[in-house]
């Protein structure tokens, strides 16, 4: 176990040296090749135990998933910790002490180190009612178990969570909070796929979910409001803590397959706050149509966020269609480092995430981002970041609007390392990127060794300020096509170094008179008449049916067909 560190694996027995003066282990066990020793071999086991491996050995490791309601089949595993193949045995078990008829297997073939699940027999189970389990293993291939000791198993199993169930402070409701919610699916885990019909009012606490028996893709959890609610759902908490697992409203330590839908969720805490915080490699979790409501002061701190994931690897993670407000950043992610060492396949798709002070979505070391059809604008008169992407790699930023109100410098897309390769490639398309206001140096796209990225038919406006509206430096395999590129800052028009593929671009800046690189052929210098310096949708006559056709890209940022395709504009 986790706390009994004796050894049984075959690799580790017989494979270490012998070190001189060492001759006991820490049982008080003769270390090989003294005399007596277990085995009587001419070579220690590693580790701080000296043991023997026997040829006939099995043991009951643990009994099966959590059984529903009703008549259940019983399992347990059966290990086979001896050295030879195991080619039948015998299970005897009872249950609250009445012998049950025993199970015997053969014409098995379960290899030395592994282990095999039987079904025993059937029980019927009531909720909540706990029952007392006893298994015992024998006669591992028609022989005497030469280790007795490890043969018996006792175990306590209930009737697990399965179906709807209600939680709200009414009569008749299954469970008064979500905090008792929680502690069934811990005590009794999951059978069949569980729904908490949340009722309409305000839940004060914090909750904090693991990993629970049973839970799967199939199996799985979910919290939504109760179809026959008049009123919202709101679950608050005051975080007081900045301990990581211990900031959230929602946390999320090691759980999986998790959906929260349609509630308001919150966090008023003022010198700590997350809304849903994932540690312990968090997977399958997941937000939809949710308010996620934190932070309202001025900090620029990274203890105040909506959505936290911090160096903990959850994987697999999406939020949809929520309204995100608030948080010294929206979104804060940072895995543990590049490659498999951080974040994977995180979905972030038609989100609104406002409001925010430093960035409204900070992602460093992630891999495989969907970062789509998001609304991104910062607290009016701030500054900062809109999207900050740090070794982001084969990740794919499409469809987003991204505004910055900025009081001195902002950045409206900054991707840094955002790295993919040439068989998967990333995208950072058809996006609109304005900032407003600042007298600061203002970043509209700054694109910075975007390896194998097609950069194409985005939008961009800085209103004032020493503006760089895009700023391309080098990067292997980089398309930069059909971009509309506008400033109305001074410095420079636009800055580019390497060797990107380029065309169909067009820019316009009439007060800066610095031009670093090119942007390629067809290239147009016109202005786009946008509506406005935050709404970039335009109307310039010169633009119209101007860029040429790429494969892949169909739609427009309002999901429109792209021309040429069947039923385009025009």
């Amino acid at each position: 176990s986790f706390s009994d560190l004796h050894a049984s694996s075959p690799a580790l027995h017989n494979s270490a040296i012998a070190v001189a003066g060492i001759t006991q282990d820490i049982d008080g066990d003769i270390r090989c090749p003294g005399t007596g020793c277990p085995g009587g071999s001419t070579t220690p086991d590693r580790g701080a135990d000296e043991y023997w491996l026997p040829n006939y050995d099995i043991k009951p490791v643990t009994a099966g998933l959590a059984p529903c309601s009703g008549v259940q089949n019983i399992q347990v595993k059966v290990a086979n910790v001896g050295v030879r193949s195991l080619t039948s045995f015998t299970v005897n078990w009872s249950i609250g002490g009445t012998a049950q008829t025993p199970l015997v297997v053969s014409g098995s073939s379960v290899a030395s180190g592994t282990d095999t699940l039987v079904t025993i027999g059937t029980s019927n189970f009531v909720n909540g009612v706990t029952y007392n389990f006893e298994y015992v293993t024998s006669m591992p291939s028609g022989n005497t178990d030469q280790k007795t000791f490890n043969d018996t198993l006792r175990e306590a199993l209930a009737s697990a969570l399965g179906g709807t169930y209600t939680i709200g402070g009414s009569t008749g409701k299954d469970y008064a909070t979500i905090t008792d919610a929680e502690a069934a699916l811990a005590k009794y885990g999951v059978c069949s796929p569980v729904v908490f019909n949340m009722e309409q009012g305000t839940y004060t606490e914090q909750v904090k979910f693991g990993k629970y028996i049973g839970v799967s893709a199939t199996n799985n959890i979910r919290f939504r409001p109760d179809p026959s609610n008049t009123g919202r759902v709101n679950w608050t908490f005051r975080s007081t803590s900045s301990a990581d697992g211990s900031r959230g409203t929602a946390v999320f330590d090691g759980a999986e397959y998790i959906a929260v839908d349609s509630i308001t969720v919150k966090n008023t805490g003022t010198g700590t706050g997350v809304v849903a915080e994932l540690v312990g490699g968090s997977e399958y979790i997941s937000f939809t149509g949710d308010s996620l409501l934190g932070y309202t002061g001025t900090s620029t701190s990274s203890n105040f966020n909506i959505v936290r994931g911090y160096r903990t690897n959850c994987h697999n993670i999406t939020l949809k269609h929520n309204v995100m407000i608030g948080g010294g950043y929206g979104i804060y992610l940072y895995g543990g480092g590049s490659g498999s060492s951080g974040l994977q396949n995180w979905t972030i798709e038609h989100n609104e995430i406002l409001d925010f002070n430093y960035a409204g979505a900070y992602m460093w070391y992630c891999t495989g981002t969907n970062f789509n059809y998001n609304v991104v604008k910062n607290k009016r008169n701030g500054n900062y970041y809109g999207i900050y992407s740090y070794y982001n790699y084969n990740a794919n930023f499409n469809f987003n609007e991204v505004n910055m109100n900025v009081s001195s410098y902002g950045y409206g897309m900054y991707m840094m390392y955002s790295r993919s390769t040439s068989g998967n490639r990333g995208s950072i398309s058809n996006n609109m990127v304005s900032i407003e206001g600042g007298r600061g140096t203002n970043y509209g796209l700054r694109a910075y060794y975007c390896d194998y990225n097609d950069i194409d038919f985005n939008s961009i406006s800085i209103e004032q300020g020493n503006a760089y509206p895009v700023y391309l430096y080098f990067g292997n395999g980089v398309n930069f096509r059909n971009n509309v590129i506008a400033s109305w800052g001074t410095n420079y028009r636009y800055y580019q170094r390497g060797s990107q593929t380029m065309s169909n671009n067009v820019w316009w800046a009439p007060n800066a008179t610095s031009t670093i690189g090119a942007l390629g052929s067809n290239l147009l210098n016109v202005d786009p008449k946008f509506t406005s310096f935050s709404d970039l949708h335009a109307s310039s006559p010169a633009l119209h049916n101007s860029a040429i056709a790429l494969a892949g890209i169909t739609q427009d940022i309002d999901k429109e067909v792209r021309c040429p395709g069947t039923g385009c504009p025009g």
